[in-house]
């Protein structure tokens, strides 16, 4: 072998010796394996001698290059270091996170608390507000009560009859099932009472729904209310009317089943079934003893209470009897007064005993002076249809 060559086996060792030992161990032994086999010449002792010390110089370092590879390659004290801050700084940041967590949610468990602290404080508030108004409310209601207290108790009649109703109105009891006979009467009577029964015939099938809607609504018989009191009063006229209207045109009511109208049996109201005077002896008299029905209750002739353009309600009974009774007790056509005589009404003489001191119930109403003894006669009856 020259000495060319063992240099240039020497360059490499140096080369492989400058390596990471971790990286080219392999290419180590290689080298190794290669500079052993060599054959050396005989013929150049020094340059053997030479080659040999070559040698066991590169076996040195090359045997502890196997020795480093066969082994686990020790990290350094840098790297330990190095890796040491790397495994603090990583937990320092983990622990950084976590503390940064914990705060967040603390945050959001304050945000609730204060959620929760505002929507109790709403609540709060609108109790009280409620608190208040119910407080203002009731403290009304009281003085509306004290106001009522210290009212006199001699209030009229009429008075008391429309607070009545206005109290009713308000709780929404009233029903009043009596427009539809509101709308007839105003519309085909006048006010002096003459009934327009060719106009009613046209609206017959509007008279036929409030029979109807009145036999659905009948008040039991024990019932001595206003609310019945109105009931009955509407019903006598209603069929009263409908009794001309089914046998138009006629002269007289007393042209009608044999001179008796008021004893047929035709007006059915519920389960029963009665005749005009059923409701008017039975019923009406009998229930209230209230002699103003008299001039409520209209028997379609002339000399007849007239026929009001008002329904009764249980609102307007009162109001609506003294209005009707001091017409008709004024009325020249129907009865002559003055402070010597009275030329009544035949209804003054056939119902006596409903009026009991008949001077002193015409006097109610008269502004003439009736005297007690005063001389009674009455008026001859006109039959006669009291319209057209």
């Amino acid at each position: 072998m020259s000495l060319n060559k063992l240099l240039l086996i020497l360059s490499l060792s140096i080369s492989i010796l400058s390596c990471d030992n971790k990286n080219h161990s392999a290419n180590i032994d290689s080298n190794k394996v290669a500079l052993e086999k060599p054959a050396v010449e005989a013929k150049d002792t020094e340059t053997v001698k030479s080659s040999s010390e070559v040698i066991d110089q590169i076996d040195a370092p090359v045997a502890v290059a196997k020795k480093q590879s066969a082994s686990p390659v020790k990290e350094t004290d840098q790297q330990q270091e190095s890796k040491q801050n790397t495994k603090t700084q990583t937990k320092a940041e983990s622990e950084s996170t976590q503390k940064e967590r914990e705060a967040t949610k603390s945050e959001i468990l304050i945000t609730k608390e204060e959620e929760l602290i505002v929507q109790s404080s709403t609540k709060v508030a609108q109790h009280a507000e409620i608190q208040k108004t119910n407080s203002a409310d009731k403290s009304t209601t009281n003085v509306k009560e004290n106001l009522e207290e210290r009212k006199p108790d001699a209030v009229t009649p009429i008075v008391r009859e429309k607070k009545e109703t206005v109290e009713q109105d308000k709780k929404g009891e009233v029903m009043n099932i009596h427009d539809q006979w509101q709308v007839l009467l105003q519309k085909h009577v006048s006010s002096s009472g003459v009934v327009n029964y060719k106009g009613l015939k046209g609206d017959e099938t509007s008279l036929d729904a409030y029979i109807s809607d009145l036999s659905d609504q009948v008040p039991g018989r024990s019932d001595n209310s206003k609310k019945a009191k109105a009931f009955w009063i509407n019903a006598y006229n209603a069929f009263t009317v409908k009794l001309i209207l089914d046998n138009y045109p006629v002269n007289s009511i007393r042209d009608i089943a044999g001179g008796k109208p008021w004893d047929k049996k035709w007006i059915n109201l519920g389960s029963n079934t009665y005749t005009l005077n059923n409701i008017e002896h039975d019923i009406l008299r009998p229930m209230w003893k209230d002699a103003r029905i008299h001039f409520a209750v209209n028997c379609a002739a002339k000399s007849c209470p007239p026929l009001g353009n008002r329904a009764f309600t249980s609102g307007n009974t009162d109001n609506l009897l003294e209005q009707l009774t001091k017409q008709f007790v004024n009325d020249a056509r129907s009865n002559t007064i003055s402070s010597s005589s009275l030329e009544l009404s035949k209804i003054f003489e056939w119902y006596e005993t409903d009026f009991g001191d008949l001077a002193g119930f015409i006097d109610k109403y008269t502004t003439v002076k009736i005297p007690s003894n005063v001389k009674i006669t009455y008026q001859d009856y006109d039959w006669s249809l009291n319209g057209k």
